[in-house]
Order: structure tokens, then C-alpha cells, then sequence
């Protein structure tokens, strides 16, 4: 069913303290609502910010505290952006092997994740954003947020009376007008687990975690409101974006471009291509151009990360002076003479035209394609 890798990011790991709860990570599915962005992607990696989906659940989280990742789709990918983004966290992955079909689903990722969670434990969906603190699991609770009663079918919507939740149903037309929107903390585990391993019941063939949760119901099961970003869907992800935008976001980042994303997390830089073959190719021209281009510090099949280096770009500064004085700079420290035949002269020409001129066209046109822009002379520092 599974297979687990431990990442200690720190040498003095903390893990083993009774004291300490832990956090799994449901990020096993193929993430279909997203289309095709997601066929050969994971949907936790596409950006939000300035990074990853992902990372805004994880820094929720004390770095002292274990943070177990259940994998299957694009497993590799998603663990290696992790490793990158977040060396001071502490990950355990486990990888799952049934993550579609019938019988998946996040309880039976859960499930797949029990050995490593026997203590209170918080347990989120990939796909849960809160704008709100996550409470300790020293109690039984359950993340809920407000939903409209007729679409109570698309949920497990539950019902509350006194802070506490009464009644739970999943998928089912129940009238209820809060749902549980995949974050919950576990104190009673020991209970929670002897649920999910007796109750294989499915909901669109998929093994739920209510299987669980409702053996925590009699004893009392506190429901903490939350305000609730999906990133499920497409839609859902750019209502989520326009709310965590900040100012370090990539604002003119084409988010259609699948095949490569630019990520800045706690000082890093982190690229991602989704040819491999590219990754290693500019790993190689960075080597290449060492004291002319940022040094970059890991490399890792898709991924690569450099120091992020405050500054401003040549865009914002632009003027004659600074311009003459870059060319200069290029002159000495980059442009080398070199003779060339009649031939090359020709295919480097040709070669420049295609670069500076057809390129440059492709992607005006495409730009104002895609936007309602009007096409019209800009002002450029006053120039």
C-alpha cells in the first residue's frame, strides 16, 4: 500500500517527542477538475503568490512539528519541490499506491499513512487553503465553512448546535448550510483509526474520511469556522490567487504556460521546467557562465534553485546612461570577437533575425490575443 522516505531537514530533529503533534498532507490525487494543466503536473505546484499552493499550508505549520505527505500523482515532482522550497521543514512521504479508481480516495490515502501517525495528528486536504490559525488536535475538531443548503449534495455538510457538530452527511441533499471543508484535527486517533479500518463504505467509489469522523461524533466533535479558499478547480484557484496576491507575486506570469514555473520561497529561487532535459541544459549554462549569472545551489531532475538577489530590473530603471553603460559591460565581461565565414556570417544573421525580431512579434501578438489591451505607444520613464 505504501512506501515512506523521512526527510530531516534539521540534525536536531525533534520528531520523537511526546509532546508534539503532527500534520498529513492528503496529495495523492490526479487533481482532474484542474483539466489538462494537471495530465502531467501536480495540482499543489501550480502557483499562488509567489509560490506553490502548497507552500501556503505548510507554513502554517511550526517547523518543529512532522509533516506527513501522502504522494501518488507526480509524487516525485511534488517531493522535490518540498525539499527545495522548505529545507527548514521536517517531511515524511509516504508513497500511495492506489490514488484512482475505486477503493481510492483520501480516506484510503489516510489509511496508507496510519503507521506514522499514532499521536493527535491534523489532517488537510492538498487543496484546503484557511486564512485563519489551525488550532492544536488537543481536542476532536472539525473545519467547516459556510455553504449554501441547496448545494449541500456537493458536500460532507454537517450540522452544529452549540459549537459541537450533530449530524454529517457526505454527498447527500441534507439541507445543511456549513460544510467540512477537508481540515481537521484528531485527538482520539486511537478511535478514529479503529473507524476507518472497519468501515470500507464508499461515496462515488471513493473511501471517504466521515468513515472516521463520525466515530468522533458521540463524544463530541467541536466544529471551528474557517474562511475557506478551494483550490480544487481552476475557478476556485484564481479567486484564491487574487486574495493572496502580494507584492513579490509574479504578476505578469502567464499561469498557461504549463510547461515551466517560476517560484521565489524564503529567499530562493526555485524554476521548474517540465522538460527535464531543459532544466539540465540551464544548469549547465549557469556552470557555464559562473560570476554572470546567480550560482545555482540544488539541481534536481525538473527543478533548480538559486539565491534570490534583491534588486531592481533594467525595465524600471531604463535611461541612455545606463543603457551605454550595460553595452560597455557586455563588451568586456560577456561579447567575445569572433570571425566569421561568409556562410555563418549569414546563418548568424538569420539566426538573430528569428530571435529578436519573429520571436519578439510571436509574443506581442500573442499578448495582445489574449488580452483587451489596445495596442498603442507607452510611456517608459519618461521616455
Amino acid at each position: 500500500m505504501r512506501k515512506s522516505r523521512l526527510t530531516k531537514s534539521r540534525s536536531n530533529s525533534t520528531s520523537d517527542r511526546k509532546d508534539l503533534y503532527k500534520v498529513v498532507v492528503l496529495a495523492a490525487g490526479r487533481g482532474n477538475r484542474h483539466g489538462k494543466v494537471t495530465k502531467n503536473f501536480h495540482k499543489a505546484l501550480l502557483p499562488l503568490g509567489s509560490a506553490a499552493v502548497i507552500s501556503t499550508i505548510v507554513a502554517k505549520f511550526p517547523n518543529e512539528v512532522e509533516i506527513v505527505v501522502a504522494l501518488g500523482h507526480e509524487a516525485k515532482k511534488l517531493r522535490h519541490y518540498l525539499e527545495l522550497a522548505h529545507p527548514e521543514k521536517l517531511f515524511r512521504f509516504v508513497t500511495v499506491s492506489k490514488y484512482s479508481g475505486e477503493g481510492s480516495g483520501p480516506g484510503y490515502s489516510l489509511l496508507a499513512c496510519r503507521e506514522y501517525l499514532q499521536c493527535p495528528f491534523v489532517v488537510t486536504t492538498v487543496d484546503t487553503l484557511v486564512e485563519e490559525n489551525i488550532p492544536r488536535p488537543t481536542t476532536d475538531w472539525l473545519g467547516v465553512a459556510q455553504i449554501l443548503s441547496e448545494e449541500a449534495d456537493q458536500f460532507n455538510s454537517v450540522k452544529i448546535a452549540g459549537g459541537v457538530v450533530t449530524a454529517m452527511r457526505d454527498k447527500e441533499a441534507s439541507g445543511f448550510s456549513l460544510a467540512f471543508i477537508g481540515l481537521a484535527g484528531i485527538y482520539n486517533y486511537r478511535r478514529f483509526w479503529r473507524a476507518m479500518q472497519t468501515n470500507d463504505h464508499l461515496i462515488n467509489d471513493e473511501l471517504q474520511l466521515s468513515n472516521g469522523l463520525k466515530a468522533l461524533l458521540a463524544d463530541g466533535l467541536a466544529a471551528v469556522e474557517f474562511t475557506w479558499h478551494d483550490t480544487g478547480t481552476e475557478q476556485a484557484l484564481e479567486l484564491a490567487r487574487e486574495h493572496y496576491a502580494t507584492s513579490d507575486s509574479q504578476e505578469e506570469h502567464v499561469f498557461s504556460k504549463t510547461d515551466e514555473y517560476l517560484y521565489m520561497v524564503g529567499g530562493r529561487v526555485i524554476k521548474y521546467f517540465s522538460d527535464a532535459t531543459i532544466a539540465k541544459q540551464r544548469v549547465s549554462r549557469a556552470q557555464n557562465l559562473a560570476g554572470l549569472v546567480p550560482a545555482i545551489s540544488k539541481a534536481v531532475d525538473h527543478f533548480y534553485c538559486y539565491e534570490k538577489v534583491p534588486g531592481s530590473t533594467m525595465y524600471e530603471m531604463l535611461d541612455r546612461v545606463l543603457v551605454k553603460n550595460f553595452l560597455q559591460w557586455l563588451e568586456i565581461n560577456l561579447w567575445q570577437p569572433v570571425t566569421l565565414s561568409e556562410p555563418e556570417q549569414r546563418a548568424f544573421q538569420e539566426a538573430c533575425w528569428k530571435f529578436y525580431h519573429d520571436k519578439t512579434t510571436d509574443r506581442v501578438k500573442k499578448y495582445f490575443n489574449d488580452t483587451i489591451e489596445d495596442d498603442s505607444a507607452l510611456t517608459i520613464n519618461g521616455v
